[in-house]
């Protein structure tokens, strides 16, 4: 069963293996964090050049796939979409070879069928593993303790959200999902006075984190 706790073991497997080899958490959850946006950017609708494809990655082998990625990431940091850029932004691999690489995409490939819709949430659950391991680079906090402050705080749909230290962007999206969820409990009459769109500031200064809370946030569908 496909579970969203299963599907974000199995993309989590490979960590263990890669880091006898002297690839970090962090890194690999980095290097899936690229791979994974590239193969979902078609169904994401994002504008994502033609000639940057998982399928054109897929049909390439050993080294002359591994030299095709690293063209790839660096290249997705040149697109127009910020939120991509973002992500791929001073991207370099730190795959030590070419079979690294292959794990990750054999991993990523098998996994299939997953609805859009979930993968925000299979991301998070990634998040939450990789600062298991490695507690000490991403200082992610735990979602329950998360969740209860956004309780606290009361956000509102009309509001400006600002996080100064946004990390992987945990409390923004537990405050979005705190906003859609209350929003829907409230009056028409009441929702139609107020702005639609959410605003958020978030402000990460270090760009490791930074990248997986552009992620976080992409998948969350949150701008």
């Amino acid at each position: 069963m496909n579970t969203i706790a299963n599907i974000a073991q199995t993309l989590w497997a490979p960590a263990t293996r890669l880091h006898t080899e002297g690839l970090s958490y962090h890194a690999y959850l980095t290097e899936l964090t690229w791979l994974l946006l590239l193969k979902i950017a078609p169904a994401i609708g994002n504008g994502v050049p033609v000639h940057l494809s998982w399928e054109t990655l897929l049909h390439k082998q050993c080294k002359e796939q591994y030299k095709y990625y690293q063209e790839v990431i660096k290249d997705m940091g040149q697109v127009s979409d910020p939120h991509i850029a973002g992500i791929y932004a001073h991207a370099r691999s730190s795959f030590k070879n070419s079979e690294q690489l292959t794990q990750v995409i054999s991993t990523l490939a098998a996994v299939d069928n997953v609805p859009t819709e979930n993968l925000g949430e299979i991301y998070e659950t990634l998040l939450e593993m990789c600062a298991y391991q490695n507690s000490n680079r991403l200082h992610i906090a735990p979602r329950s303790l998360v969740d209860l402050m956004v309780i606290l705080i009361q956000p509102q749909p009309d509001e400006l959200i600002q996080d100064p230290l946004a990390g992987t962007a945990s409390f923004v999206v537990a405050a979005d999902e705190y906003i859609k969820v209350m929003s829907d409990e409230l009056p028409k009459t009441k929702m139609t006075k107020m702005t639609k769109r959410q605003h958020f500031i978030a402000i990460e200064p270090d760009l490791a984190r930074q990248r997986l809370a552009l992620m976080n946030c992409l998948l969350h569908d949150i701008d």
